[in-house]
């Protein structure tokens, strides 16, 4: 058997099947069941992508918006993110039998405590849910409040088990 493991994302679930997660770290997203309110952001021009993508998010920090070689750069990564999750559709399963932790900000106007509220019922293990101050890129504003929560919940689930084994590993790889 494989080393415990967690995962964490803010994007459509992977497909379901071998080895479980020991613990879904989700952020920024609503549980999969609940129907995007967006408009889709894919066919948008480069200038109209970063209006809009700053009055959703207000993410891009400003000395990226005003140096446009940077934001050229970073543009197609967007692109490719937005192809990958805009055309997502949620296909009902069996729920995971893996505890759930969602994350979000308390300031996000489109990720609410409420949609992400929803994750629970995609898993048959624990759920647990944290609003942190902040809005959509609430893990930039709190880093140390993230880390410690998920330190936290890992350690609910991998602590010292029946091989003894301690979570996090001490004194080496």
């Amino acid at each position: 058997m494989a080393d415990p493991f967690g995962v964490a994302g803010g994007a459509p679930p992977a497909e379901r099947g071998g080895e479980q997660p020991a613990r879904l770290f989700v952020s920024g997203r609503g549980a999969p069941s609940i129907p995007e309110s967006l408009p889709p952001l894919d066919d948008f021009s480069a200038d109209d992508l970063v209006r809009e993508l700053q009055r959703r998010y207000m993410g891009i920090p400003a000395a990226v918006l005003q140096n446009r070689d940077v934001l050229n750069l970073l543009l197609p990564t967007l692109r490719a993110d937005l192809r990958l999750l805009e055309p997502y559709t949620y296909q009902p399963e069996d729920p995971l039998p893996c505890p759930v932790s969602a994350f979000g900000g308390r300031q996000d106007p489109n990720v609410t405590a409420e949609t992400l509220a929803a994750w629970q019922r995609e898993t048959t293990g624990a759920f647990r849910l944290r609003l942190f101050p902040g809005g959509h890129f609430f893990p930039q504003q709190v880093p140390g409040l993230l880390a410690a929560a998920t330190r936290e919940d890992l350690a609910g689930v991998l602590a010292p088990g029946a091989d003894g084994a301690a979570w996090p590993p001490r004194g080496g790889s």
